[in-house]
């Protein structure tokens, strides 16, 4: 059974491919296959850290989208007023979002920081 690269690439454990492959061919038990690879994180710490990183990172780029979506309804508005409020609405909501992330993932930092909690949460 032949394991594929990519599962070794997010492998924090040192295990090579070598290694994998060759507990592949002598087991079929697949939870250590998978844990020895690093595809999965078998630690709720790492889990929850890794959530909420992508969590902001998600929550940005909409955001950023929405943002931009409102500038290209403010250029497009063609002095409309009606259209003009309505993109002024979306670029100051986008703007807003953007604070509102950027406060929890202080605050979040912050209570890793503070609360030493960042031994169970590691990566962040």
């Amino acid at each position: 059974m032949k394991i594929p690269t990519v599962f070794a690439q997010w492998s924090d454990t040192g295990v090579s491919v070598k290694q994998i492959e060759d507990t592949a061919k002598k087991t079929t038990d697949l939870k250590l296959i998978i844990e020895q690879s690093g595809f999965f994180q078998t630690e709720i710490g790492e889990f929850v850290s890794k959530a909420v990183d992508a969590a902001i990172i998600f929550g940005s780029l909409l955001c950023l989208g929405y943002l931009m979506w409102g500038a290209v309804d403010w250029l497009t508005s063609e002095g409309d007023k009606e259209k003009y409020t309505s993109a002024r609405q979306k670029i100051m909501h986008a703007i807003m979002g953007l604070g509102i992330l950027v406060s929890v993932f202080a605050i979040w930092q912050i209570l890793l920081h503070f609360f030493g909690l960042s031994a169970i949460f590691p990566g962040s």
